[in-house]
């Protein structure tokens, strides 16, 4: 372990104020705003035209990390149910995907 002074000086400016350590330290922990805006909005699109039950469980599933046990005690079904319907949200996204492939490639 090291131990780091945050007043130590970075580098000397020209005005009245040095930068110092504690200035230029990262959080890590922070959450990136433009990251968690993009999250967002693509769970928006993704879950764009599923009924509530097929909405929860993609939110809770990517976004929440909860296993398929957790989201079948949380929405009343069985943990196999949850499994099913999971497999038939992907395959209709996929199969969405595919058919607007050409937009995607488009080079215009």
């Amino acid at each position: 372990m090291n131990l780091v002074s945050l007043n130590k000086k970075w580098y000397e400016t020209d005005s009245y104020k040095d930068v110092r350590e504690i200035d230029i330290l990262e959080d890590k922990k922070a959450e990136n705003p433009t990251g968690r805006l993009q999250k967002r909005d693509l769970m928006k699109l993704v879950t764009r035209g599923l009924n509530r039950n097929e909405r929860l469980i993609v939110i809770l599933y990517y976004s929440e990390e909860m296993t398929m046990k957790e989201i079948g005690a949380t929405l009343n079904l069985s943990e196999s149910r949850v499994s099913q319907m999971h497999s038939s949200i992907v395959a209709r996204l996929q199969a969405h995907l595919a058919r607007r492939k050409a937009e995607f490639n488009d080079d215009n």
